[in-house]
């Protein structure tokens, strides 16, 4: 089959996913809203085996892209997924998708995800008391507005699914709010391409694009603790060791002149250090504590 894009519009999503269905397509269909925000939906000879629009995955995101009414939408045969999470026909989960759109609940707001990156929610003038899980008040003590869920479940030495649980329990409850994150300037990114167009030719642009697509963000949304994982993305699609090498080279150096060099590799700073550490309860820059952090 060869390459479809186009225009999102009302009912395009479905019509495109029962006409790949109907050809018993295999491979990607990518999704792009004006909103910066990206879906996939994976087949395999004409079945559905994975769909994503970050945080959301599944029946869910479907739903979600259903409600998308502008934006873009590009078919790439032949691309699989890294994981399968179900085996569905087009038109079933279409159908499941439709019902949770008509129910209202796609209108929730934005759920927690294990990149999620929370912070305390101002409390002052609230009176009335919160019955909370272990796991959320373990959590309520850790966040730190700068560590994402999957680095704080390290942290407390809990599984992700269970701390992703937590901190959406503190979202629900007003305990927690999402932290602004650090994103990287943008003409890294294209600073990025325009390397990879250099060592690999026009098809360069298309492989920084999909790496992006991949971390569900765009050049202007890149969370600086993402850089390195965007940037082995983009390595990988390099055949040639000697280029790979190169490109390695010289990404590093543009990490060095837009200041990414430390922060993408997770490490922080040392003016970071002591606040990641302390938190509520833990100690302030004077080694003070703010407030007790007896177990319950």
């Amino acid at each position: 089959m060869s390459t479809l894009n186009g225009r999102l519009g009302e009912g395009v999503v479905a019509n495109v996913l029962q006409y790949l269905a109907l050809s018993q397509a295999t491979g990607c269909l990518a999704l792009v809203h004006p909103e910066r925000r990206h879906g996939r939906v994976y087949l395999e000879n004409g079945v559905i085996v994975l769909v994503e629009a970050r945080p959301l995955y599944d029946v869910a995101a479907m739903a979600a892209m259903l409600e998308w009414r502008e934006g873009r939408f590009t078919f790439k045969p032949g691309e699989t997924p890294k994981r399968k999470s179900m085996s569905r026909n087009a038109d079933t989960l279409l159908l499941e998708a439709s019902h949770l759109v008509d129910t209202g609940e796609v209108a929730r707001g934005p759920s927690a995800a294990a990149d999620t990156v929370l912070r305390v929610a101002d409390s002052r003038g609230r009176e009335e008391s919160v019955m909370l899980t272990l796991a959320a008040l373990q959590l309520w003590r850790t966040i730190d507005g700068v560590g994402s869920l999957r680095q704080l479940a390290v942290t407390i030495g809990k599984p992700v699914a269970e701390t992703v649980a937590a901190a959406q329990e503190l979202l629900d409850n007003g305990l927690a709010e999402f932290a602004t994150l650090a994103v990287a300037d943008p003409r890294f990114v294209r600073e990025v391409a325009r390397e990879t167009v250099d060592l690999m030719g026009p098809v360069g642009s298309i492989v920084v694009e999909d790496a992006l697509m991949d971390l569900g963000v765009s050049c202007d949304t890149l969370p600086v603790g993402t850089v390195g994982e965007f940037l082995e993305e983009v390595g990988r699609a390099i055949q040639s060791s000697e280029r790979r090498a190169e490109f390695s080279r010289r990404v590093t150096e543009l990490r060095r002149l837009f200041s990414l060099d430390q922060q993408a590799r997770g490490s922080p700073s040392e003016e970071d250090a002591p606040r990641r550490g302390g938190g509520r309860g833990g100690p302030d820059r004077d080694g003070s504590a703010t407030r007790s952090r007896r177990k319950p």
